[in-house]
């Protein structure tokens, strides 16, 4: 990489690792200092009395799963505790369950049943449910159901204290998973925006949009798992199916970005991997719509088919690093890999303690391995974008080099000593001959001394204009040697200036012009489907396509044809994205085949300069 980069790089690997280091050393503060104590809070988690659905009571502790089935309602009460307080909050976490409170039999509070939903329980909650002074001493029946399975009979630790001290006290709790899922979605933007600058290089583009989108989706997801959002926004069914649709769709600009890092070979397995993503969504949502199951109930399969594709994905980066130890082009393998291994293993063990134990706060390690794995990935993607910036400046000199190159070769000294001979001859015999030459070849030095300094593509018609001007200086030189037939269908495109017309220049120098009898050059253009094709074609001596692909001289040998036309060759390439075609039989001739894709606006020299 060009030295120049590395200042930027270093800076912002040290700031990324240096945030790195804040988060988890914030994490580690936050962990150690969780203790109840701290505020006017006090666990209620004893002496719960269990009414079960044949009316039987039994004493249990909080925080507990009871073997229930789906939509059973699950009772339990207590006698509230007497506090030094005018009022206090009893307070508890539901998850995915409809919650009804009530004291002495008056009903106090409820939530989930009157909202309407995208899944068929409310979103995870704390609950904060306020006791008056009276109150104290009376009996709390506290009442959750869900329709799912695994949260049927789960309930969590309850504390009793000041609304506000329990607000804090989570605030508290939480504030490193939420900080850490702020920084994944700032990643995210910044690579979008990275991306964006990036966007005239094309296919670096589609990876930076795709990963800065998998950033963004995996931000949102974690943010709505932070279980602080209720604090800062009151719609948690609509941020719970945010959640859960983020989830879902991060496997795909994932895999779309890992397709465009590895082998071609290796793409079909993504492709696979993508067809079975698709057919999973369209069932969640198809489910989902038609109320059969909702995202929830779906979430196994989801959660089965991430770690599936990120072991795949693993098995091809470890694949491709073994055959292939010399640094990829776009990724630098050892880090990616170390890095993905990493996410792979906290995202099991993360899927296992989710199933292992319901009261887990699960999350922190997956967190922390999402944050060091969508910091690699910036590195990389900074350093690639940093990559690119080289890249383009030096293909900017190899352009301006050719562009030099080009026209020098059109204005040798033999060819002005020549043009100008031919027109000292037509002076005395043919003089208004050699005044069309002499206009002729005006025109042929303007047009390429201006292609110097030309910063847009040319309109097509300008460079076959340019063409039958040096056709026209030939036919002069050679006494009508040959014949050149314009078979022209389509002009209404854009090229960069002397692009063509040396084309035609070695059809008529270096074939037609070498055979005695003299022959013939065709200048072609079509539009077949999406693409204009040009085409030079001459009947000349031709000559050995291997020959020409296999020699490397100097380019700045202007007598040499093939640097001339490989010049051509690098700039229709890199300035239009068209490709170059060259055919021909020694004997028979040549033709050399230039297809554009045709785009509503195409692009500017200016991208390079």
């Amino acid at each position: 990489m060009d030295k120049k980069v590395k200042p930027a790089q270093v800076f912002l690997s040290t700031f990324v690792l240096v945030g790195i280091f804040s988060v988890l050393s914030l994490l580690l503060y936050n962990k150690s200092g969780e203790n109840l104590n701290k505020y006017v809070l006090h666990y209620f988690n004893t002496k719960w009395i269990y009414v079960d659905q044949l009316e039987q009571e039994r004493e249990i502790e909080l925080p507990v799963q009871l073997e229930c089935r789906p939509n059973a309602i699950v009772t339990i009460k207590n006698t509230l505790p007497y506090a030094d307080l005018e009022d206090y909050s009893v307070c508890f976490r539901s998850k995915q369950q409809f919650v009804r409170v009530l004291i002495d039999d008056h009903e106090v509070y409820c939530y989930g049943y009157s909202e309407k939903r995208f899944t068929k329980a409310p979103a995870s909650a704390w609950q904060m449910i306020r006791v008056r002074k009276e109150d104290q001493g009376k009996t709390i029946t506290i009442q959750m159901e869900s329709p799912y399975e695994k949260y049927s009979g789960l309930i969590d630790e309850v504390v009793y204290g000041g609304k506000y001290d329990y607000q804090a006290y989570i605030i508290k709790k939480y504030t490193p998973a939420f900080i850490v899922s702020c920084v994944i979605l700032s990643l995210g933007a910044f690579i979008l925006l990275v991306s964006l600058l990036s966007i005239t290089f094309r296919n670096e583009f589609r990876a930076l949009f795709y990963i800065s989108m998998c950033t963004i989706t995996i931000g949102i997801w974690s943010l709505g798992e932070s279980k602080i959002t209720q604090f800062m926004y009151d719609d948690l069914d609509f941020m719970l199916a945010l959640t859960l649709i983020a989830l879902l769709v991060t496997p795909f600009p994932y895999l779309l970005y890992m397709k465009e890092l590895v082998e071609k070979k290796h793409r079909n397995y993504l492709n696979i991997l993508l067809i079975i993503w698709t057919i999973n969504f369209a069932r969640c949502i198809t489910f989902a719509l038609l109320q059969w199951k909702d995202l929830i109930e779906t979430l196994d399969s989801v959660l089965i088919l991430i770690v599936i594709s990120l072991v795949v994905v693993h098995v091809i980066l470890i694949y491709e690093y073994i055959h292939n130890r010399k640094q990829h082009s776009k990724i630098y393998p050892a880090a990616y890999l170390s890095m993905t291994g990493i996410l792979l293993a906290f995202t099991m063990l993360e899927i296992g303690a989710y199933y292992h134990d319901v009261f887990k706060d699960y999350g922190l390690f997956l967190r922390i391995g999402l944050l060091l794995y969508m910091a690699v990935l910036t590195l990389t993607v900074v350093a690639r974008y940093f990559d690119l910036i080289t890249e383009a400046n030096d293909l900017r000199e190899r352009l301006l080099h050719s562009q030099i190159t080009l026209m020098l070769s059109q204005i040798q000294p033999h060819f002005l000593f020549n043009t100008l001979t031919a027109i000292r001859t037509l002076i005395k015999k043919k003089p208004d001959e050699a005044y069309k030459l002499v206009g002729h070849f005006a025109k042929y030095l303007r047009a390429n001394l201006n292609s110097i300094n030309s910063q847009d593509l040319i309109p097509f018609a300008e460079e076959l204009n340019h063409i039958k001007t040096y056709v026209n200086i030939e036919l002069v030189r050679f006494n009508h040697q040959f014949e050149v037939i314009y078979d022209i269908d389509i002009e209404d495109f854009k090229v960069p200036p002397l692009c063509i017309q040396p084309i035609v220049e070695n059809a008529i120098k270096h074939g037609v012009c070498k055979i005695i009898e003299g022959g013939v050059v065709t200048i072609r253009t079509r539009l077949i489907g999406g693409s204009i094709i040009v085409e030079v074609i001459d009947n000349g001596i031709g000559f050995d396509v291997n020959e020409y692909e296999s020699d490397q001289g100097d380019d700045t040998d202007k007598k040499n044809p093939s640097v001339g036309i490989k010049n051509i060759k690098m700039r229709l390439t890199k300035i239009c994205d068209a490709t170059f075609k060259i055919q021909s039989i020694k004997g028979s001739g040549t033709i050399v085949t230039v297809v554009f894709p045709r785009k509503i606006v195409q692009p500017s020299i200016k991208e390079y300069r």
